[in-house]
């Protein structure tokens, strides 16, 4: 009888252990995308409140991550925290509802880390009734399942994900240098030292070109003169 007793209370305990809801998670689908891709996830927040819905999940990113798209969801409000929609940003908060059952929030980020590996991201699921999970806790990639982990995202080569195109950059232009006022004066003293050289030149010439007539009046009116003698 004792046997009996001791063996049916094992079986209730396993039983007891196989019917106890999952514990919850906040969780990306996909879990991974590709190292340096612009990724479209959602967000996913299961409730493990029965008699309370979600109003409030705060997500804060691990590192300043550009918000590409932050589509609406209706009956809730997206706010982008430390940052701006198209830019850098430390995080983002959804709050409205209250949402009964689990919530899915789209987002688009990136480019993300080049790098493969992991980014533990941390929430906060805040309830109607006041209470909240936070879900915080680091999990090393290869490392078992902590209680209430942060949402993860691997960087895995091959994930999905659509890498930006960096092969259509723009060629270098060169740009023509731009004459200064001081090279303008620089280049106008140049020519007034070449006027300034040419000048003795020049008065040499006339100087030489009016002896050279003198001389040439000279000799006419001399030989003028002998032949009336």
């Amino acid at each position: 009888m004792r046997r009996v007793i001791v063996s049916g209370v094992v079986c209730a305990a396993v039983l007891a252990f196989v019917a106890r809801p999952a514990a919850a998670h906040n969780e990306f689908e996909p879990a991974e995308a590709a190292p340096g891709s612009v990724a479209t996830l959602t967000f996913f927040a299961e409730d493990e409140q029965p008699d309370a819905g979600t109003n409030k999940l705060e997500l804060q990113f691990p590192e300043p991550i550009t918000v590409v798209e932050l589509p609406a969801v209706e009956g809730w409000t997206a706010t982008v925290v430390g940052g701006e929609l198209g830019g850098p940003a430390t995080g983002v908060t959804w709050e409205g509802g209250p949402e009964p059952d689990d919530v899915e929030f789209p987002i688009t980020l990136g480019p993300l880390p080049t790098e493969p590996g992991r980014l533990q991201f941390k929430s906060i699921q805040t309830y109607d009734n006041g209470e909240e999970d936070a879900w915080i806790a680091d999990w090393p990639e290869g490392a078992a399942e902590p209680d209430n982990p942060g949402p993860v995202l691997d960087l895995v080569a091959g994930a999905p994900g659509s890498v930006p195109d960096t092969t259509d950059v723009p060629a270098a232009t060169t740009i023509a240098p731009t004459t200064t006022v001081a090279d303008e004066a620089a280049a106008a003293e140049d020519d007034d030292d070449s006027d300034s050289s040419a000048l003795p030149i020049v008065i040499g010439a006339v100087v030489v070109l009016a002896a050279a007539g003198g001389a040439v009046a000279f000799f006419r009116s001399r030989r003028s003169a002998d032949t009336n003698a």
